[in-house]
């Protein structure tokens, strides 16, 4: 079973395992949220810290997302997702290592296939 990230509602993510994993914190699971829907573009580093700490000075942001990919990896370890790169300060997540029901929501739901917006509609289960 290949891991999934659920969006659409409480976030979690379901390891390969078929079981939900933690990843400690709310900030890693923004992370993680952050870098499925780039969809395999990288994010740099700056912009991840201003996106998740923007109240703090910029070294102490960039020591947070530090501690946070961290946190991140040993989750995806245990998730059995394989796909996190960070190339200097570029920080990507292969589209290939997990799914998402928001992607698979956008895709079904622009389709001109009842039975796909169908199922779009059945993975639906809150807000984003």
């Amino acid at each position: 079973m290949k891991p999934r990230l659920l969006m659409l509602g409480y976030p979690r993510l379901i390891g390969s395992h078929g079981f939900p994993v933690s990843l400690r914190t709310r900030k890693a699971m923004a992370l993680l949220a952050s870098l499925a829907m780039s969809n395999g573009r990288g994010l740099s580093r700056t912009y991840l810290a201003e996106l998740l700490w923007d109240e703090r000075p910029e070294p102490q942001a960039r020591q947070n997302l530090r501690k946070e990919l961290s946190r991140l990896r040993r989750g995806l370890d245990g998730a059995g997702v394989d796909g996190l790169a960070v190339d200097g300060d570029a920080i990507r997540l292969s589209p290939a290592a997990l799914d998402t029901d928001v992607l698979d929501f956008r895709r079904l739901a622009a389709s001109d296939d009842i039975q796909d917006i169908a199922i779009a509609a059945s993975l639906y289960q809150d807000d984003l």
